[in-house]
């Protein structure tokens, strides 16, 4: 024991030193421990702010595809024109009011393609993937004029309102209605004609069928031969 003591102060020096090392040495493996730790901690937050950010876009994105989406297009069924208003979202609309801010009028008389009843008034209920329309012109009476009218006159320009329970919605909308001008070229006496397109088809397969007829009466007509 007292030779333990006499060797250590004899070396007091080179303990001290050797303690100092040890001390900076754990030190520096506490600070890399603490740094690891926080470091961690860091990319922790990181993740869980961003699980939160992801689900917050799900929840905005699955509230966005869940509620009514209602706008007003024109559909053409042959030579008949019709205004339809169509919610194409999951949810029904409530309250759906139309502000026309620009109707296409073709002389100042006729009441344009927003100028009725159904358009002016609100619509009480519009249930998800139904539609309630207005005959509004014939094609044949549109097509001409619209080629002679500027660009800016052939568009409706309109605000729509509407309500899913306390959920309010709004959205400015234009519609162009230059397609319905005459392209040229087209095969039909009126493009998107359905019922002229089928009347031709129909016709088309008539003319086959005597072709087909007018052939087996030929073929059989050959095997009969002239003696039978």
């Amino acid at each position: 024991m007292n030779d333990m003591v006499g060797w250590l102060n004899d070396n007091a020096g080179a303990v001290q030193a050797a303690a100092t090392v040890l001390l900076v040495v754990l030190t520096a493996t506490y600070a890399g421990l603490v740094w690891t730790q926080a470091r961690s901690g860091a990319e922790l937050v990181d993740e869980t702010t961003a699980l939160v950010q992801e689900t917050q876009r799900l929840v905005t994105e699955t509230r966005r595809q869940a509620r009514p989406y209602v706008f007003v297009e024109v559909v053409r069924r042959g030579n008949i024109l019709e205004t339809s208003v169509r919610n194409t979202g999951e949810r029904g609309a409530e309250s759906v009011v139309i502000a026309v801010e620009q109707d296409v009028h073709l002389s100042g008389e006729d009441r344009g393609f927003l100028g009725w009843p159904l358009f002016q008034n609100p619509i009480p209920f519009l249930p998800p993937g139904r539609f309630v329309s207005q005959l509004v012109n014939f094609h044949s009476q549109v097509a001409p004029h619209l080629p002679s009218m500027p660009l800016d006159k052939r568009v409706l320009r309109y605000t729509i309102r509407y309500r899913d329970g306390e959920e309010e919605y709004q959205a400015a909308y234009e519609y162009d209605l230059s397609w319905l001008a005459p392209a040229g070229g087209d095969p039909w006496p009126l493009a998107g004609d359905s019922l002229g397109q089928l009347r031709e088809e129909l016709k088309e397969l008539h003319h086959s069928f005597v072709r087909e007829m007018e052939s087996l009466n030929q073929i059989l007509g050959a095997r009969k031969g002239p003696g039978l």
